[in-house]
């Protein structure tokens, strides 16, 4: 298990209790993880992915975390690129404080933010969105539903 300062083991405390079961914490290798989703219901978020914060030695003052996304869905890699470089922007502006939690929420607010079906239908196979249409629709098509795999479809085309 890694050495933690006092004021690490505070900051996993707060977040335990503020996370409870959404927040995984590997003792061993130092890797605080959350699965990111939109806010609402599983069948409005089109996109999910885990952020993974690796703890190094010299956390908070020398070293900010390690970021990684895994298993997203719904995201291209154009998007996980902005969102990785967002977090990474975040964690450096934010050296010397603590930044897991705020990590974690600037990661979930930007799946908010960005939360629309990426890609084309299923059926159809004409573009869900164009990119950057956070509105959640693209002309006459409107509404999408999502299947649990986050393949997306026009509600019309089903």
């Amino acid at each position: 298990m890694p050495e933690w300062i006092e004021e690490v083991e505070l900051e996993l405390e707060a977040l335990r209790a503020t996370y409870g079961d959404d927040l995984s914490l590997d003792e061993p290798t130092g890797v605080v993880s959350m699965l990111l989703q939109p806010s609402g219901t599983a069948q409005e978020a089109y996109s999910q992915c885990l952020l993974q914060l690796t703890l190094p030695s010299g956390y908070p003052e020398a070293a900010a975390p390690g970021i990684a996304l895994q298993d997203a869905r719904g995201l291209g890699s154009s998007r996980l690129h902005t969102l990785q470089g967002l977090l990474q922007q975040e964690a450096d502006g934010m050296l010397g404080e603590m930044m897991l939690g705020q990590l974690f929420e600037c990661g979930r607010d930007w799946l908010n933010e960005n939360n629309w079906p990426e890609g084309p239908c299923i059926f159809c196979l004409e573009e869900l969105c164009t990119a950057g249409s956070s509105s959640g629709s693209s002309g006459s098509s409107g509404a999408y539903m999502r299947l649990p795999c986050f393949h997306a479809f026009h509600q019309s085309c089903f």
